[in-house]
This record gives C-alpha cells, sequence and structure tokens, in this order.
C-alpha cells in the first residue's frame, strides 16, 4: 500500500513492482506480450553507374559510429548511391547502432554479367573501431571462393562471412564502375534488441 501526498491509499499489486508503467497486452493477465520477430533477411543495393564514377570505388558500409570512416579520413563520392531494398538505409544503419546483428550468409548479385567476374575478384574486408585502439581489420572475405562452376546464374554468388555487425563495425570493398551491386545478408540472431 501507498499513501499519496492527499492521504489516498493505493494498492500497489506485487507484480507491478519496478514495472513499465504502460505494457502491451494480448492475453487477460499479460502473460502474451507482443515481441515483434528478428528479420532473418535484409538486403541493400549499392549504385556506381553514375557518369561520374570512371573508376573502380571504395564503398564503406554500416560503419554506423563512422570509426573507419573518421580514423581513415574517408568519405564515399557522392555519386555513390546506396539503397536499401528492404528497409530503408538509414534506418538500418540507425538500428544497427543499437542492435547487431549476426550475419551468417550473404549473397551478392551484380546486374552486369561481364562485369561480375571482375566484382567477385575483389575481397571484402570487415574492420572493428574501437576507442583508443583505432580501426582494426578483423577480417577479409574472397567472394570469388563461393563461386561454383555449376552454377548457373554468373551473376549471382552466394559465400559464408560469419560475423557480428555492429555500430563499430565497417564492410569495406571496392566497386567496379557503371554496375549496381545488390549485397543480401541471412542473419541468425539480432544481439541488444529490447521489446
Amino acid at each position: 500500500m501507498l499513501q499519496n501526498r492527499r492521504g489516498l491509499v493505493m494498492v500497489q499489486p506485487q507484480n507491478m513492482v519496478n514495472a513499465p508503467t504502460v505494457t502491451p497486452i494480448s492475453s487477460p493477465n499479460g502473460a502474451n506480450q507482443a515481441v515483434i520477430e528478428t528479420s532473418p533477411f535484409f538486403s541493400i543495393l549499392v549504385d556506381t553507374t553514375d557518369s561520374g564514377i570512371t573508376t573502380p570505388t571504395k564503398i564503406v558500409i554500416f560503419d554506423a559510429a563512422q570509426g573507419y570512416q573518421l580514423i581513415n579520413g574517408y568519405a564515399m563520392p557522392l555519386a555513390v548511391k546506396i539503397d536499401s531494398l528492404t528497409d530503408h538505409y538509414q534506418f538500418t544503419l540507425n538500428d544497427i547502432a543499437h542492435v547487431g546483428a549476426s550475419i551468417d550468409i550473404m549473397k551478392m548479385t551484380v546486374n552486369d554479367k561481364t562485369k561480375a567476374g571482375a566484382q567477385y575478384g575483389r575481397k571484402l574486408e570487415i574492420f572493428e573501431s574501437s576507442r583508443g585502439t583505432g580501426c582494426q581489420l578483423v577480417k577479409t572475405i574472397f567472394p570469388e571462393m563461393g563461386v561454383s562452376e555449376q552454377q548457373y546464374q554468373e551473376n549471382i554468388n552466394t559465400f559464408d562471412v560469419n560475423m557480428i555487425v555492429t555500430h563499430r563495425t565497417a564492410f569495406v570493398y571496392t566497386q567496379e564502375p557503371g554496375i549496381k551491386c545488390t549485397l543480401s545478408f541471412y542473419q541468425n540472431a539480432e544481439f541488444g534488441r529490447q521489446r
């Protein structure tokens, strides 16, 4: 029992102590609270088809805290377009800043078959930034290792990445000029999500 300033007595049930003031309820006793499911997939499109892009261009995706970009003094050319095919890319960055993702598989699709082989030959590097130690390379992935001689479509490549993306993770690679590259990520867990 609690007594307020006016002398009125309020009875507070035991299960309400330290509980949120407003709680979504989907059953009479609130046992089944609404929880948004984790999506197992998200995809982004990186476009270097602008006429101003004539040479291979360094691409930095994720890097929500901008550790890689600030430490290395790098900003992508304005002509590079990054869009998300599943959610807005800025939302994806903002969400990664708070909720990390465990990604096991990545699929890369290049819109131009003639340039797909050259794009697959370029390495993908994963960097982690932290206070005091700067930016460090933690993993190098070679997309061409995922190419099989039996695959039907030359412009689609699926490979293992097994990485955890947080606000400190930067995904860095070089993209050929004149292509649109779709990067699809299959995630198996999220870290730090609040209801």
